[in-house]
């Protein structure tokens, strides 16, 4: 027993002297946009972060995931000082490199308050209303246009920053704007948290041609990009296989996206 013993303790002291390799770090950036991403140290931070960090700390790295405005992620992308955002459309494929698989499919809703009495029918049916957008989207070149014409009026009033839609709700409610345009998704979960989905109501759902597809978007500045988004494409068909995605886009009373793609939009982008 005495030879095993002092086996044992000497393994456990060469454990103990050998350098532990620290894993990988993976900076990633977005703003809020529960329930895709939310708080990084919340119970449920959003079904990406969690994906991401299902795919990606099995293979050595760790998600570094913080929460900054939009238009500073995609600034801070683009030149190499983080890794990745996530949640990018695909307007942004020609600024970063993107995997061959999305992360999920967005689009975009007109909401009014509860009792107020409006459809969208057009850029038309805008000039009777205060609209509010975020000012680091685009949307489609008929609506950005009419944004840029009156952005510097009550008509259109652009909102950037962090909790753009908590803050839009709130103006709404406010009767500071009369309508906004977002994800229902994102309207759905605010409005749910906040106990006020009797205060606010669905005009109108926009036309499948303005929901897309959305991705983890990598910088070009780092050599690593390409590799790290093979291994993203790699882990999310896996954790679609093995039915963990279901699992986790259960949490958040989700169902898996790829059933909701139309046949012309389940083609990877095409890469810079």
């Amino acid at each position: 027993m005495r030879p095993l013993l002092g086996m044992c303790v000497w393994c456990l002291l060469l454990a103990m002297a050998l350098p532990c390799r620290a894993a990988t770090p993976i900076l990633v950036r977005a703003d809020m946009w529960m329930p895709y991403n939310g708080h990084p140290e919340a119970p449920r931070p959003g079904y990406m972060v969690e994906v991401i960090r299902e795919i990606f700390e099995p293979q050595g790295y760790a998600i570094d995931y913080g929460l900054i405005s939009w238009s500073r992620a995609l600034e801070e992308c683009r030149h190499g000082h983080i890794h990745a955002v996530i949640g990018a459309g695909e307007d942004r494929q020609t600024d970063f490199i993107f995997p061959e698989e999305e992360i999920g499919w967005s689009g975009y809703a007109w909401f009014v308050r509860t009792g107020f009495n409006w459809t969208f029918t057009g850029l038309e049916s805008l000039r009777s209303v205060r609209l509010g957008v975020c000012d680091t989207c685009t949307y489609d070149d008929a609506l950005d246009a009419y944004i840029a014409d009156y952005r510097h009026t009550q008509a259109v009033q652009p909102l950037a920053g962090e909790d753009m839609v908590q803050k839009n709700v709130a103006k709404l409610l406010g009767k500071r704007i009369d309508v906004f345009y977002e994800d229902p998704l994102v309207v759905g979960w605010e409005l749910l948290r906040h106990n006020a989905t009797h205060l606010v109501k669905l005009a109108t759902m926009a036309p499948e041609e303005r929901f897309e597809r959305i991705f983890m978007g990598f910088s070009k500045a780092r050599p690593e990009s390409r590799h790290l988004a093979q291994l993203f494409d790699e882990g999310i068909r896996q954790l679609r296989a093995s039915g963990r995605l279901a699992e986790i886009l259960s949490q958040y009373n989700l169902e898996d996206w790829k059933a909701q793609l139309p046949p012309d939009r389940r083609m990877p982008p095409a890469q810079e």
